[in-house]
């Protein structure tokens, strides 16, 4: 990370408390844009173990894939930098299916970088996120057996804690997820 250049010297002055508040650097999130949709919609994003999927415009497709951001995002602050960083989703159609991942996205340096990705789903609505001081919670439509294809009837809300590598399973959500054997 570059610093900022200082700013050029001055003729000394007198110095009181809000002259010195005045001259003291701006603190490090000051100088980083923030991540926006857009950016969101133009990165690469890591969910499957042999390639990135760089998304254009939010889309993405390789010979077997499919690739979509979903419509649900959250900014938040995940690695208690002091930056607000991003929560998504990523579809991925595969044979008539999609799969569900919800993905981790730092701001770094203004620009942004998915770290993470946790597997939510076939099928899966997610309906919101949220995103702060490394927790992250996920409202989502599941389909429980016999429910048309349509409508998916089962309402879940999964806590997650964020770590670098992955976000992880949080104690105590509602109801407690499974995951398969």
């Amino acid at each position: 990370m570059s610093k900022a250049p200082a700013p050029k010297a001055s003729p000394p002055k007198a110095t009181s408390a809000s002259n010195a508040a005045a001259r003291s650097p701006q603190p490090k999130s000051a100088s980083r844009s923030p991540l926006t949709l857009q950016k969101l919609k133009n990165t690469e994003y890591y969910v499957v173990a042999d390639s990135p999927a760089p998304l254009k415009n939010g889309k993405y497709q390789d010979k077997r894939r499919s690739f979509s951001l979903g419509d649900v995002v959250a900014y938040g602050d995940l690695n208690r930098d002091g930056i607000k960083d991003a929560v998504t989703t990523l579809d991925i159609a595969i044979g008539g299916r999609t799969f569900t991942y919800l993905a981790s996205v730092l701001n770094q340096n203004g620009s942004p970088k998915n770290v993470s990705s946790e597997f939510l789903g076939e099928r899966v609505k997610v309906k919101t996120l949220a995103a702060n001081a490394g927790k992250i919670t996920v409202k989502m439509d599941k389909y429980a057996p016999g429910d048309a294809a349509c409508c998916p009837s089962q309402e879940v809300s999964r806590g997650y804690t964020f770590k670098e590598t992955k976000p992880s399973t949080a104690k105590a959500p509602t109801p407690k997820p499974t995951k398969p054997q």
